[in-house]
C-alpha cells in the first residue's frame, strides 16, 4: 500500500471515529441524568480523537503544492464569508418572526462545511 492511501485511509478512519464519538457523546447527554462531573467527561471523550484529526488535517495542508494551497484558501475564504452573512440573515430573519426556527450551532457548522465545499468547486472550475 502506497504511504499516500495510507495517510488518506488513516485520515478517513480518523474522522469516521471523531463523528462517532461525537454522535455517541451527544446521544449519552441527551438520555441520561448524570452528575455534573460525569457529564463533562462524557462531553471531553471525542476531545482526543478532535485533536488526532485536527493534527492530521494540518499535514495534509503542509503536503499541498502552491496552487493546492491557493484553492483550498478560495474555498475556505468562500465558506466562512457566504456563511457568516447567510446566518446574520438568518438570525434577522429568525429576529424578526419569520416562522424560521432556532437553530444551534451544528446547524452553523454543517453550512460553513457546504459552503466551503461549494467553494472548492468554484476554485476547481476557476483553476481548470
Amino acid at each position: 500500500m502506497s504511504g499516500r492511501l495510507r495517510r488518506k485511509l488513516v485520515l478517513g478512519g480518523l474522522a469516521v471515529l471523531t463523528a462517532a464519538s461525537l454522535i455517541a457523546s451527544a446521544a449519552v447527554l441527551r438520555g441520561t441524568d448524570y452528575p455534573p462531573a460525569g457529564r463533562l467527561a462524557i462531553a471531553l471523550i471525542p476531545a482526543p480523537m478532535l485533536a488526532a484529526l485536527m493534527w492530521q488535517m494540518l499535514a495534509c495542508v503542509r503536503r499541498l503544492d502552491e496552487l493546492q494551497k491557493r484553492m483550498l484558501f478560495e474555498a475556505i475564504a468562500f465558506g466562512v464569508a457566504s456563511g457568516w452573512a447567510l446566518m446574520f440573515l438568518y438570525n434577522l430573519l429568525y429576529k424578526a418572526d419569520a416562522g424560521l426556527p432556532e437553530l444551534d450551532a451544528n446547524w452553523a457548522l454543517f453550512v460553513f462545511m457546504m459552503l466551503a465545499w461549494g467553494g472548492s468547486w468554484l476554485a476547481n472550475r476557476r483553476y481548470r
